[in-house]
């Protein structure tokens, strides 16, 4: 039946399978999660959908539309969940080399694949856990809301801003 229909009608019958009140999954998408240990944070990549499972998993060699759903919701349907859980010293971390790992990182990953980078809607937690020992006689203070700050641009930075202008989505919650 796919095939007889129009791209846009195609595209219509996709997005009828998204719904909001399905769970978020990672079922079908290229990679399920990935996590980058530095000193002070640990950052874990997660993209999730709220498609169909059951669609994403047909073989895409013998079912031309299942490669193009995969492809679909990998550009409409995806959100991008960024989970940091900051446990090192306040004092001690220095956000430029945290900014530099990170983004070598996300440099390696969206060249593995390249649909990150279009991918609209970014969910960021941060988990402020840190080691308070001897951060009150610290000479370098640091305001934790800049930190995070710095974070979220970093790791949001290598999204391809062209494709993704007026439908871009991004959350974040400390």
């Amino acid at each position: 039946l796919l095939p007889t229909l129009s791209p846009e009608l195609r595209n219509m019958v996709y997005a009828s399978t998204i719904n909001p009140s399905n769970p978020r999954t990672s079922a079908g998408l290229p990679f399920p999660s990935k996590t980058y240990s530095c000193r002070h944070t640990t950052t874990t990549i997660t993209p999730l959908h709220r498609g169909n499972p059951s669609l994403l998993a047909l073989p895409r060699e013998s079912v031309l539309e299942a490669a193009e759903y995969a492809s679909w919701v990998r550009a409409h349907a995806t959100t991008l969940h960024i989970a940091i859980v900051f446990s090192g010293h306040l004092h001690t971390f220095e956000p430029a080399d945290w900014a530099r790992k990170m983004e070598a990182h996300l440099r390696k990953l969206a060249r593995l694949h390249p649909w990150l980078r279009k991918v609209a809607a970014y969910d960021v937690c941060v988990s402020w856990e840190p080691d308070m020992a001897g951060t009150l006689r610290a000479r370098k203070w640091k305001v934790a809301g800049e930190v995070v700050e710095g974070m979220v641009r970093v790791l949001v930075g290598q999204r391809n801003e062209v494709a993704l202008r007026g439908k871009g989505e991004l959350k974040v919650a400390l």
